[in-house]
């Protein structure tokens, strides 16, 4: 088993088994994670990576990679006193469980790995953390200060997690592990854990969980059942309709199709033309737009700008033009920060 199979198994131990046609989706999210992954892999090493020629081997725009590129160095500089003999890609196994950890370290005093997360939000990987420390120790035995240093490091959100897995954790951990290996086809737990399944296009219990949550918004929803209780499948009916439409493009490649409803759907191109403001700008300030006309229809995006100042400075001064410059905004009041809601799911503990 992977070690980056064990977050599935802790959520849905039957999510594991086995698929004639695994649900792979290659997507540009997993394109810019895996390059980033190997731009981070060039820095650790202690040299400085080439982003825009790695963005071009993965087809994506260098400008998607630089803000989490540059999060992950900072990251790493404010950790790598953890990790004084840092090696990158570091394949771990132990009895039944393998995994190749982004940064692993081991001296005889201390033991540490580091893992690398380009998600927008915060899934618990705890399991696979505590897989790699499993492995380490087992490889390694546990070091003098008595515990493996997992770090988890969130490029998008700008956080380190810091967790010291110790031997009672490892085998509370993999404790766990078997109990979850044993419910095997024997439980399954469809919800947010199916938008990562591999079994995702083939599993029953996710289907009917599906068609429940489509029988609730269909009907109305009764007033006996909590919201909070619905959340789970409403994020999994978005996925689903997400798919849906994916696989309705294809269908309508090749043509027109009825829907029966006594209409037809089909594929039509539609034109979006975006205005280039380095071309535009003169010709409207010479049409009589003012500055404040001007600015209503501009947005600055902080992350772009502030990677262009860091382009601009000399090297090893990027992080302090960035900062220089950030808060040159901030006192001149061009920079405001903006608050907004979202829900978020808070695992309970598995201990």
């Amino acid at each position: 088993m992977r070690v980056s199979s064990l977050p599935s198994l802790f959520d849905c131990p039957s999510s594991q088994l086995d698929c004639e046609h695994p649900f792979d989706r290659r997507s540009q999210p997993a394109a810019l994670g895996s390059a980033v992954h190997e731009a981070l892999a060039t820095y650790v090493a202690g040299n400085d990576p080439n982003v825009e020629g790695i963005a071009k081997v993965y087809g994506l725009r260098a400008r998607d990679m630089h803000p989490l590129v540059a999060m992950g160095r900072l990251g790493w500089d404010s950790i790598r006193e953890f990790l004084p003999a840092p090696m990158v890609e570091y394949p771990l196994s132990m009895d039944g469980l393998t995994g190749t950890t982004d940064v692993f370290s081991r001296t005889d005093e201390t033991m540490a790995v580091v893992d690398w997360k380009t998600n927008r939000d915060r899934r618990d990987y705890h399991p696979q953390l505590l897989g790699y420390a499993a492995c380490a120790a087992d490889m390694h035995g546990m070091p003098s200060c008595g515990f493996v240093k997992v770090a988890t490091v969130w490029l998008r959100l700008g956080e380190i997690d810091l967790v010291d897995v110790r031997q009672d954790d490892i085998e509370r951990f993999l404790h766990q592990k078997q109990r979850q290996v044993m419910n095997i086809g024997k439980v399954y737990a469809p919800g947010s854990a199916c938008m990562y399944c591999r079994r995702q296009l083939v599993c029953s219990a996710r289907k009917e969980f599906l068609h429940h949550a489509v029988d609730i918004f269909g009907r109305g929803l009764p007033s006996a059942l909590p919201l909070p209780t619905l959340y789970a499948r409403v994020k999994l009916l978005e996925k689903a309709i997400e798919h849906y439409r994916e696989a309705l493009k294809l269908s309508l490649a090749d043509g027109p199709l009825p829907d029966g409803l006594g209409n037809t759907l089909q594929l039509v191109e539609q034109t979006r033309e975006k205005i280039d403001p380095l071309v535009a700008w003169p010709i409207l300030q010479d049409q009589g737009f003012t500055e404040e006309e001007l600015a209503s229809a501009v947005s600055i995006s902080s992350t772009t700008l502030l990677d262009v100042a860091g382009d601009k400075a000399a090297k090893g001064y990027k992080g302090k033009a960035k900062a220089a410059l950030k808060e040159r905004l901030r006192e001149a009041g061009a920079m405001k920060p903006s608050t907004f809601e979202m829900i978020k799911t808070v695992k309970g503990d598995r201990r």
